[in-house]
């Protein structure tokens, strides 16, 4: 007789919100909070796409975070793992998935596949997958959106290689105007 009590206090700790801080500064945050459908960022609620969601916050183990990611997937036909830095789902067959995000200033997240859609609701962006499996990573910066991880290394090793060869070859002409102004003063 007394379960018949706690029921409604189990449905509204279901209920509850979940809220999370994001940094967006040094020493300052924004509260994200998860209400069922609805996720509120600094007071303004958003209505989010099927649900269920299973929420993880990254990097797992801070205080405060650098996104809040909510993923919508069939949980029994899909196998789900994490990394500090991202996530990764996959499925025996293409499955419909669904990603919300809040990340801190100047981070994204890079998904390895394509979306179907991809719409950005204030600071919360919502991506549609069909994917047999996806793999996602917080990156810092816009460049990370565009260019895959391994692209990204190719683009700052190759930015590297562009300045040390601007570095040579300005050592070069130096060492040749050097040279002229030796020979036009040993010929007066």
């Amino acid at each position: 007789m007394r379960l018949v009590y706690l029921l409604p206090l189990l449905a509204a700790l279901a209920s509850a919100s979940q809220i999370y801080n994001v940094l967006v500064g040094p020493n300052a945050t924004v509260p994200v909070a998860v209400n069922g459908s609805t996720i509120s960022v600094n007071g303004s609620g958003y209505s989010l796409p099927q649900l269920p969601y299973t929420w993880i916050a990254l990097p797992p183990a801070a205080k405060s975070y650098l996104a809040v990611v909510g993923l919508s997937y069939p949980f029994s036909a899909c196998q789900f793992s994490s990394a500090p830095d991202g996530f990764s789902i996959s499925c025996g067959q293409n499955q419909q998935m669904a990603v919300v995000y809040v990340a801190s200033p100047g981070y994204s997240l890079y998904c390895d596949q394509q979306p179907q859609s991809s719409q950005s609701r204030g600071p919360v962006d919502v991506l549609q997958f069909n994917s047999l499996r996806l793999d996602c990573r917080l990156v810092r910066g816009a460049a990370g959106v565009a260019l895959s991880p391994s692209m990204g290394l190719i683009a700052s090793v190759l930015g590297a290689v562009a300045a040390a060869l601007g570095i040579a070859f300005a050592g070069l002409f130096l060492a040749a105007v050097l040279r002229q102004k030796e020979g036009g003063a040993s010929s007066r």
